[in-house]
């Protein structure tokens, strides 16, 4: 692993920590919020940035492909894990985790 993707791991996974712990820390504790964003992100972090290397032929379209992915399936694995948690509220919380982290890594 490259420092780089170090990096980007722990940027995202405190980002994304801190919307998922602000949405649910009174329904959830907080420990299987720390616990589920940790394990999600570092599922679908390598595969981003493996996927989006390969491009295709753009690197726009590329970044929507897998931005896309990400949302779906971590929608899906927060879906599973906080069970406790009504679908629509899942799908909202996966959208403002991974709005900031997109940006942040356009910008990077």
């Amino acid at each position: 692993m490259t420092y780089a993707f170090i990096q980007a791991l722990i940027l995202t996974c405190l980002i994304e920590t801190i919307i998922l712990v602000s949405f649910f820390f009174k329904e959830t504790p907080v420990q299987k919020l720390f616990f589920a964003s940790i394990l999600i992100n570092s599922i679908t972090l390598p595969i981003v940035w493996l996927v989006l290397p390969l491009g295709f032929n753009q690197f726009f379209q590329s970044f929507l492909l897998t931005e896309a992915f990400v949302f779906l399936a971590e929608s899906l694995m927060l879906r599973i894990i906080l069970r406790e948690i009504q679908t629509k509220r899942i799908i909202t919380v996966a959208f403002a985790m991974n709005l900031p982290t997109a940006i942040i890594g356009l910008l990077l």
